[in-house]
């Protein structure tokens, strides 16, 4: 049987996802991009501790955001950071996810997310 879990921090303050932008085409910022790329490298650095993680199946995700201040952001365009960016690395496709949990807290010390990826449906 496959590991079962995978938690992991991104460090720094949770960035939503912003809106795609079009000129001529349509493309991602490069604030999004950025962000999505520390996702990226928290969720490997984690990946490693978890040899052969198995990508298919079905999935809950349970994303913590700890802001650094009391600024308004759209909680769920903050997970879709999280969400995207795990794409074909934790899972094939961010459909496979069936449960879905994000919190915002605040902590002006430390700002960044906690995020636990855990494979769904497998007999113990």
């Amino acid at each position: 049987m496959s590991e079962r879990c995978i938690t992991f921090e991104i460090p720094g303050p949770p960035k939503p996802k912003d809106r795609p932008r079009f000129s001529g085409h349509v493309y991602t910022t490069k604030a999004t991009k950025d962000y999505e790329h520390v996702v990226t490298l928290s969720a490997l650095a984690a990946l490693v501790q978890h040899p052969g993680w198995d990508t298919s199946g079905r999935f809950g995700i349970r994303v913590t955001f700890f802001m650094g201040d009391k600024r308004k952001r759209d909680l769920d365009n903050c997970l879709k950071s999280v969400t995207d960016a795990l794409n074909k690395l934790l899972y094939k496709d961010d459909s496979q996810l069936d449960a879905i949990s994000a919190y915002r807290e605040y902590d002006k010390e430390r700002p960044r997310s906690a995020v636990s990826v855990y494979r769904l449906g497998e007999v113990e």
